[in-house]
């Protein structure tokens, strides 16, 4: 009797408009997301992600959405703990689920986690499973989730100085979202930042026009005051003050710090490497 009387509330559930009001608060978080409103980001998916689970098994992949964005959510605002507690729950769902759309599932559960391991500076972590979902990739031309794939263990390796495999993988991924996507295209100028990050690091003489040119980008697919803009202008900031333009380097950082003290937490990194640089840079 409690078994019919479960089913009877989940098919209640699942009309039309519950369907509606889901679907349009993870679609409200994820534009809160992609504005860089990872705090007003929380609501709207926190009850997207509640609503889908008492819809039933039916949508199942659409809870697993909701909370990945969540955990993004999180993850973006610093609370990577929670991020993490979200993905390992979504990488052990991902790995039950069978049909054709297993691999792709948990291929990105898998890339999620490992840049919540990541920014949790668990290294090993992430390495870990970061290699794990590049090596369930089909055989044949990169698609864009190994492109992901391969600029986030790129960066993982850049933390670690390992410059070498973090520019093979780098070559890999630009070469992919070149071919896939275009020379205007957000993730490739993402990916252009981590290589004029790797060349900076190197001190290779192309860095400047490389994290330029993805600043461009990023200003053009996002808006001047995305946080993302925050993070590019730290990048600048280091850049000048490694070559000793300390007042160059100096408008980088504020910059960056108007940005990301409208868009950030105030013990947010990308928003204490900001201020970090406008103190060194002070009076330069």
């Amino acid at each position: 009797m409690n078994l019919l009387v479960a089913a009877l509330s989940l098919a209640v559930a699942a009309t039309p408009a519950e369907v509606a009001k889901a679907e349009a608060l993870m679609n409200e978080g994820f534009r809160l997301l992609n504005d860089g409103f990872f705090e007003e980001a929380q609501r709207p998916l926190l009850e997207a992600t509640a609503r889908w689970k008492k819809l039933g098994p039916k949508y199942e992949p659409d809870w697993r959405a909701a909370q990945n964005n969540l955990a993004t959510a999180y993850r973006r605002q610093g609370k990577v703990e929670l991020a993490i507690l979200i993905l390992e729950e979504v990488v052990a769902a991902a790995d039950k689920v069978k049909g054709p759309d297993k691999l792709s599932r948990t291929r990105v559960a898998l890339n999620n986690l490992g840049m919540a391991y990541k920014y949790a500076n668990r290294s090993a972590d992430a390495r870990r499973v970061l290699e794990r979902a590049i090596g369930l990739a089909p055989s044949g031309p990169p698609d864009e989730e190994l492109a992901r794939e391969l600029d986030n263990l790129a960066g993982l390796l850049l933390e670690t100085a390992d410059f070498a495999a973090a520019t093979r993988l780098l070559r890999r991924s630009t070469a992919a979202w070149l071919a896939l996507r275009g020379p205007d295209d957000l993730d490739y100028g993402i990916s252009l930042a981590s290589m004029g990050t790797l060349e900076m690091r190197q001190k290779l003489p192309g860095a400047r026009r490389t994290l330029g040119e993805a600043l461009r980008i990023v200003e053009k697919s996002l808006g001047p005051e995305h946080p993302e803009v925050s993070a590019l202008l730290n990048l600048l900031g280091e850049l000048e003050v490694r070559e000793g333009h300390m007042e160059a380097a100096r408008k980088h950082f504020l910059r960056s710090l108007t940005i990301a003290e409208r868009a950030l937490q105030p013990d947010h990194p990308q928003l204490l490497e900001a201020q970090a640089g406008v103190k060194l840079t002070a009076g330069k």
